[in-house]
């Protein structure tokens, strides 16, 4: 108050405050009216206005009391608002008590949840996002907020944020009531019989105690208002929570439902549900089910609605993301946009330690290191490229930084007809070497040490068609696990060279480290040549032969980012002369390499079938892919037909298809994931028909499995094309580097090289103009058992022993290829002793010798049987030598100019 003001405005003021005294107004409230009408009059008389005329312009004191006084001043005249406060509230002390109880059993029950998740992995998760989060951390302090203003009383401005937040408690409470309705009988029996259950009953608790504040604030409003005219607020607060939690739930039910329809029933509703999901846009609410084994489902949890709704696993959603996207729902970070979601990955790759599948990553888990070594196996003048082939160690080193041990998982695919001869693990600082064995037995002996027991073992086993899964486990936290891979691979025939292509990670459960690289290293006695930009092309002195002259150690070397690796080639000189055959003894096994004149085969009729996923959408643009120089070289007599997604095309000569082909493929829509097994049946029956016909699928990577192979695989196994002229072949071009589910499935199909990164019109149109001939080009590369009967008079030479392993690998593949129900013993014991990796046989190493034992493994190995890449000391000693030889010479030559200037 200001002094200045006459004593008439301070009387008047003191009166204002003595009724509201008398009628037992509390003293907060009397002083904010007081700073109100303090604040009015300042006003005013800043205005200009009298004293006086201030003073008619304000109530009577009596009207801050009773509003009613002065409803007879006029019609135009308006009591003040006062701000009135109900008695404080008369229940007995016992209901705080009971209130704080409850609270306290709220906040237990979303502390145990959030830090054991023991309701998410058992029954379902009642706290799926952030928002459910908020929710049940705000139950107890609602219920303390309100029984601390009741027992002090309830004012005019504090019961509508009160009754507010009543509104807002019991719709979390019933509704969470409702969730664990199957759960209350047994709640309530261990509650009695045990102590145990409070847990599950907290909502049900919860729900009762809102109901009893929401009595009393009922009556709080009849005293302030002198009618219950506190419902509009309760009201607001229950719209709110059902708005939220329930707009989450109901998004939860539509997703269910139309991915039930997705994945369910007959092809058009399959169509209708996948396409519903992404008319609404769900992408999101999918690829958050990729992860949750166990997530919320309100009404799919109750019994008389599961029914209708029922469970789909994880690996159910992982199918149908890919199906909406066309990216494998790996490739995108899902641990920050969902609360709880690195719970339950964690979870589901526990769960898949010991598997024969790379399934989930882990973000944790990464590669510290690769290197790749190569050695090339050249003729004897080491001129060429000899018996065309190549032995490539691969060592990998991984590193956990999770609290808890992980299992390292990838899938490498190789060049076709390569295998894997070699598998060590780094045991306590000391390389060990694999033991080989079938199958089976490698198998189980890893499942029992690695997941039973958890000590170091490491696996390796065939994924299919060229390619094999590496198992680590475990990679204890920021303890490095050290892995080498060794592989025995052909070169492949390409424009009068021969080309090495690298062996490659196409599927990993771990990450690569921002800038990751892989140090390659490859060497030979040939010249070799590489036209990647990354990597050096290096010739260096290396020893001396009989007649005193030097020799040549040709490398390619540099780091390469892993990603770009299957776009690798290193060139090698053909043998010369090209029909020489080089022999080779490993373990009782003769084998033969040989290069001779591909015949073309005389096909005709071809099916060609396009993957129209997403991914593929830049590879076929119509704008860059030139399908008429493509057909152009498509030869005259054969007939080719188009199977695309949908569309499809009965056979046709080449200028028939030249003038309709690009018109139809510029109407496919390339989006999604395309369901290619379909599209691979109908061409399948197309060319069954036929002799000489064949089935060339262009595909990208297929990381999950989105169809039922079943149909396809009994084609294939009740008429197989073993010898290149039964109908019809099935021949493979992956043009994107990754895993194929598809190529895992079909054993009975052939993958054709392709060099990633090169033009597709070129290859594609090299494949058409061989007619189709596997290698590609006019010359073939044959490692067999039997001696070529062509070459009945060709130079027989030496060659390196992996030719054995090249030869019996290609024979195991060729006798699984066609569908043989099981293999001679004498198969397996020779894939043993060659140390093979192959579709009946696998590599396991074990800690101790004990462990061995329990599985009936033979670890020893002779030295000579184990692949090795040639040390490069004796090339290091030479060049030191050498430099040491040149040092001297010139020292020397320095004196003899020094005396001869003396002797001057």
């Amino acid at each position: 108050m200001d002094v200045n003001w006459p004593p008439e405005l301070r009387v008047y003021l003191d009166s204002v405050e003595s009724a509201l005294a008398k009628a037992r107004v509390e003293h907060t409230v009397r002083a904010g009216v007081i700073r109100d009408l303090e604040t009015q009059i300042s006003e005013m008389r800043a205005e200009g206005i009298p004293d006086d005329e201030i003073l008619s312009r304000l109530d009577p004191p009596e009207a801050y009391v009773d509003p009613q006084s002065l409803l007879d001043v006029g019609p135009d005249r308006k009591p003040p608002a006062i701000p009135v406060q109900a008695p404080p509230v008369p229940f007995p002390r016992i209901s705080d008590v009971l209130y704080v109880v409850v609270a306290i059993v709220a906040a237990v029950a979303v502390l145990t949840e959030e830090l054991s998740h023991i309701c998410a992995e058992t029954f379902g998760d009642p706290i799926p996002t952030w928002l459910h989060f908020a929710s049940l951390v705000s139950v107890p302090f609602i219920l303390l907020i309100t029984i601390a203003k009741m027992r002090r009383g309830i004012s005019r401005f504090s019961l509508p944020p009160l009754t507010f937040l009543n509104g807002y408690l019991v719709a979390v409470g019933f509704w969470y009531t409702l969730m664990f309705l199957p759960l209350m009988p047994f709640a309530f029996l261990s509650t009695f019989l045990m102590g145990l259950g409070l847990l599950p009953l907290a909502p049900l608790l919860t729900f009762v105690a809102a109901l009893l504040q929401n009595f009393q604030l009922y009556r709080c409003g009849q005293a302030v208002y002198k009618r219950p005219g506190h419902w509009r607020f309760w009201f607001a607060g229950l719209a709110l929570a059902v708005l939220l939690l329930g707009g989450a739930q109901f998004r939860q039910f539509v997703t269910d439902h139309y991915a039930r329809l997705a994945v369910g029933g007959d092809p058009e509703t399959r169509a209708s549900g996948l396409k519903m999901l992404k008319r609404l846009h769900l992408e999101g609410a999918v690829l958050e089910y990729c992860y949750s084994e166990n997530h919320q489902r309100l009404w799919g949890e109750l019994p008389f609605t599961r029914q209708h709704l029922p469970y789909l696993a994880p690996s159910g959603y992982q199918t149908l993301y890919y199906r909406m996207t066309g990216t494998d729902y790996r490739d995108v970070q899902k641990t920050e946009y969902r609360r709880g979601n690195r719970q339950r990955v964690r979870n589901a790759e526990d769960a898949e330690v010991g598997g024969d599948a790379v399934a989930s990553s882990s973000r944790l888990l990464s590669l510290k290191s690769a290197a790749m070594d190569i050695s090339f196996a050249g003729s004897p003048s080491g001129l060429d490229a000899g018996p065309s082939l190549a032995y490539a160690e691969l060592t990998l080193e991984f590193l956990n930084r999770d609290s808890s041990a992980k299992e390292a998982r990838c899938q490498i695919i190789m060049p076709p007809g390569g295998v894997v001869s070699r598998l060590t693990l780094w045991i306590n600082g000391e390389e060990r070497e694999a033991a080989f064995g079938r199958r089976g037995a490698v198998r189980e002996a890893y499942s029992q040490v690695a997941v039973v027991q958890s000590r170091d073992p490491a696996l390796l086993t065939t994924a299919g068609p060229d390619r094999v899964l590496l198992q680590c486990f475990p990679v204890n936290p920021d303890v490095p696990m050290r892995v080498k891979v060794g592989f025995t691979l052909p070169l492949i025939p390409d424009d009068g060279r021969m080309a090495l292509l690298m062996p490659y990670i196409a599927e990993r459960n771990f990450a690569f480290e921002p800038g990751q690289r892989v140090a390659l290293w490859a060497e030979s006695e040939a010249p070799l040549q590489t036209d990647v930009e990354e990597l050096l092309n290096e010739v260096v002195p290396s020893r001396s032969n009989g007649a005193g002259d030097l020799g040549y150690i040709y490398a390619v070397r540099g780091d390469m980012p892993p990603e770009n690796l299957a776009s690798v080639r290193i060139f090698a000189p053909s043998p010369t002369p090209e029909t020489t055959i080089y022999r080779a003894e490993l373990s009782g096994v003769t084998a033969y390499s040989s290069l001779s004149e591909a015949r073309p085969l005389e096909r005709r009729l071809v099916a060609l079938v396009i993957d129209t996923s997403a991914q593929c959408a830049e590879l076929f643009s119509p704008d860059d892919f030139d399908w008429i120089t493509v057909l152009e070289e498509l030869p005259d007599n054969v007939r080719i037909a188009l199977f695309a997604g949908g569309i499809s095309c009965p056979p046709m000569n080449r200028e028939e298809a030249k003038r309709r082909w690009p018109e139809i493929l510029r109407g496919v829509n390339f989006a999604g994931a395309d369901d290619q097994a379909d599209s691979l049946a109908g061409a399948w029956d197309l060319c069954a028909s036929e002799q000489n016909s064949v089935v060339l699928w262009l595909h990208g990577k297929l990381p999950v499995e989105i169809s039922d192979m079943t149909g396809l695989n009994q084609r294939m196994l009740r008429r197989p094309s073993s010898d290149g002229y039964s109908s019809p072949r099935l021949l493979s071009m992956q043009l994107l580097p990754g895993p194929n589910r598809i190529e895992e499935k079909l054993t009975g199909l052939l993958r054709l090289p392709l060099f990633y990164g090169q033009p597709l019109e070129r290859r594609l149109s090299r494949v058409l103009s061989m007619s189709l001939h596997p290698t590609m080009n006019d010359r073939e590369l044959a490692f067999s058992l039997q001696r070529p009967t062509s070459g009945a008079d060709a130079e027989t030479l030496s060659g390196s022993p992996h030719i054995a392993r090249l030869a019996f690998a290609a024979e195991i593949a060729t006798k699984h290829r066609e569908q043989q129900v099981s293999l001679p013993e004498e198969d397996i014991e020779t894939a043993i002793k060659l140390r093979l990796v192959t579709p009946i046989t696998g590599a396991v190493v074990l800690e101790n010798e004990r462990q061995y034992a329990e599985h009936d493994l033979d670890p020893s190995v002779e030295v000579e049987k184990v692949p090795t890449i040639p040390e490069p000391e004796e090339i290091a000693l030479f060049a030191v030598a050498l430099a040491l030889l040149l040092l001297l010479f010139l020292l020397d030559r320095r004196r003899a100019l020094h005396s001869g200037g003396d002797a001057a």
